[in-house]
């Protein structure tokens, strides 16, 4: 036991003598518990020496530019443009918020730095909440207008109803079965179907602020089109919150429903699509609010 207590003593000995010299020399001593982290952390660091294919680029999209593309799109006039804040507002998902949130891309830590810059840029989801029930609305409403409007259809036993009905067949086949309407409101309003379908036609993947974070090229185009879709649905709940209803209701009969009209399979849905646009352009010259 002696001889055993010995050696245990040498060997401690020889382990302090060991760490003495290191620490002459200069070297760190890295503690075994952290050896794990302190490799983890050296393998990570040059893995973002080139960031990811995920991360955004610096937007270009500014407050100025926002207002001077959603003014253009609703053919606003020059004394009442959209305030440009709300602007960059509605075009900011908040996917883009949570990228510069976790440290994706620049964050500046200034005490001046703009709010985007420092992951508290304001973003679009409940301007979307809104505008999604507007525009879910709006088509209740027309579809409702075009089922008064259309001659009543007889009943099994040849009387006719007094009362028109959305399920009846005065709008066409493709209301005619039980919860076809609601499945039709659904698939119309989609954020997929909204970003193919009015989306891309307004130019938004230009514009809007975003973060990709799909790697799958099909998940990736589905994600740019949902999050399209959901602009739109800002855009609607924007211009509701800044001009009211009665714009946010024209730019539905000017620029959205006309972008819906061959998902619709009566051709008469589809000729007072046409024609409500006809009017609404009439109106006030093709905008959505009074100069």
């Amino acid at each position: 036991m002696a001889s055993k207590t010995i050696s245990g003593g040498a060997l401690m000995r020889q382990v302090q003598l060991n760490l003495g010299v290191r620490a002459r020399q200069g070297i760190r001593c890295v503690p075994q518990g952290r050896t794990f982290a302190a490799a983890a952390t050296a393998t990570a660091e040059p893995a973002h020496s080139e960031p990811p294919l995920s991360r955004p680029s610096p937007p270009s999209t500014t407050p100025e530019s926002a207002s001077t593309y959603l003014s253009t799109l609703l053919s606003l006039p020059s004394s009442r443009p959209f305030p440009p804040q709300l602007a960059l507002q509605i075009l900011t998902h908040k996917s883009y918020r949570a990228s510069h949130l976790l440290g994706y891309g620049y964050r500046s830590r200034t005490p001046d730095a703009a709010p985007e810059d420092t992951g508290s840029a304001p973003h679009n989801a409940r301007l979307a909440f809104l505008g999604k029930r507007a525009l879910v609305s709006y088509l209740l409403m027309f579809l409702h207008q075009q089922a008064l409007a259309a001659p009543p259809s007889a009943a099994a036993d040849g009387t006719i109803p007094r009362v028109a009905t959305l399920t009846g067949l005065n709008l066409g086949e493709e209301f005619s079965r039980e919860h076809a309407l609601e499945e039709k409101i659904a698939n119309l309003t989609h954020g997929t179907n909204l970003g193919r379908e009015v989306g891309r036609e307004w130019g938004l993947e230009r514009v809007m602020r975003w973060q990709n974070n799909w790697t799958d090229p099909v998940a990736q185009q589905n994600g740019a089109l949902t999050v399209q879709g959901e602009t739109v649905n800002a855009i609607i709940g924007g211009t509701l919150m800044h001009f009211g209803s009665p714009a946010a209701h024209r730019l539905f009969h000017l620029e959205i429903l006309p972008r819906l009209e061959r998902q619709f399979k009566e051709p008469r849905i589809q000729e007072a699509i046409q024609a409500q646009r006809k009017v609404a352009q009439e109106l006030l010259g093709g905008g959505v609010v009074v100069s």
